[in-house]
């Protein structure tokens, strides 16, 4: 990805690399570079989306820049549908959005960065600056960047990915006979980070997105009272136009609730004024009337509103107040039309629920 010779950035095949990566057994990327294009759509971007809607089990993250606190800053391939565009915050626990990070939102409206981590005066371990192969430890200081936030991102992602593989889900304990072992998509695990995050001020925004990496939050142990079910569709089992799937769960009160639909989407073209390809709406009728995905009101779902036509995410969140009981979701299918790539006229998605829900069949 680095010229030897100049010493400077050359990505030559970005796709290329994400896949060389997949099929070398890697499913988590990160890439800390970027290209200043100020929300706009490039060709990195779609070479991200490209991967990823074909490899569905990639999950790619990306530094969102440095170019804060102005808006509309991020960065390509940051500005991709599919990636989990990452943004930094002050260190240890700090939720106070770095100075220096990009904010969104995307030329085309959408919510950019996903997700936020630590990234500011951040200790590392040091890299050879020969190239050789002699092993020089030492570590690298007080280093600040999203370039610093996304990997650290991205490693909780893979502590996450260790968590379904080994099969903690669904009964939050580790499954030793491999039943309950599962390989998780890539629209699964974000859809499971940005279901979890802590809320930083008022949520969804351009500076802080869907709010901090929060594990704890998203992931389910035996023990809590709080717990999520999943639902996952391939792109070959997935929604034509018009269509819908429809699930119903008992949820009780006294925990906040939270719905998060997300799902890979087709590449664009690079400057188109709309980069959404296939959209998909999230509908949740409950005992508080029916809610539309993305519709929020001081951070949380309300009644009415209209759907969104620009996100690859969409989330509904009500407060620990909520009234219990049943609760049916629906993903339905508004537009998909695919681009030029064979099937992608059909969606997968991962669907993402979190409350005090009962255990599944059998656990």
């Amino acid at each position: 990805i680095v010229n030897t010779t100049s010493g400077c950035l050359s990505v030559a095949d970005f796709q290329g690399s994400m896949t060389q990566a997949r099929n070398a057994g890697a499913f988590l990327q990160n890439n800390s570079w970027g290209v200043i294009s100020q929300g706009a759509y490039r060709g990195f971007d779609a070479d991200a989306d490209a991967a990823t809607w074909l490899l569905e089990d990639l999950l790619v993250a990306v530094a969102a820049g440095n170019d804060g606190p102005v808006g509309g800053s991020i960065g390509t391939p940051g500005v991709a549908k599919n990636v989990l565009t990452v943004g930094a915050l002050g260190n240890g626990n700090s939720t106070a959005v770095a100075s220096f990070s990009s904010r969104g939102p995307t030329d085309d409206g959408r919510i950019k960065p996903d997700l936020m981590a630590p990234g500011t005066s951040t200790y590392s371990a040091a890299g050879n600056s020969n190239d050789g192969p002699e092993i020089q430890p030492g570590v690298s200081s007080v280093k600040s960047g999203t370039s610093m936030a996304s990997p650290t991102a991205l490693g909780g992602a893979a502590l996450m990915r260790q968590y379904f593989v080994e099969g903690y889900y669904p009964r939050g304990e580790r499954d030793p006979s491999g039943t309950d072992a599962l390989s998780p998509s890539a629209a699964l695990m974000k859809a499971v980070l940005l279901n979890g995050t802590a809320i930083i001020g008022p949520w969804p925004s351009a500076g802080a997105g869907w709010g901090r990496i929060h594990l704890d939050g998203s992931l389910y142990f035996a023990g809590h009272s709080r717990r999520f079910r999943l639902f996952e569709r391939a792109h070959a089992d997935g929604l034509r136009s018009g269509e819908s799937h429809q699930y119903s769960l008992p949820i009780a009160g006294g925990e906040e609730i939270r719905v998060t639909l997300v799902w890979m989407d087709p590449e664009a073209d690079p400057g188109a004024a709309i980069n959404l390809v296939n959209d998909l709406d999230l509908i949740v009728d409950g005992p508080s009337g029916q809610l539309l995905g993305n519709w929020l009101i001081n951070s949380y779902s309300q009644p009415g509103g209209s759907a969104d036509r620009v996100n690859t995410v969409e989330q509904i969140r009500l407060p620990a107040t909520a009234a219990g009981g049943l609760y049916n979701l629906t993903v339905h299918a508004h537009r998909v039309p695919g681009n030029a790539r064979q099937d992608s006229d059909r969606q997968g998605y991962a669907l993402v629920v979190s409350g005090r829900i009962g255990l599944p069949d059998g656990a």
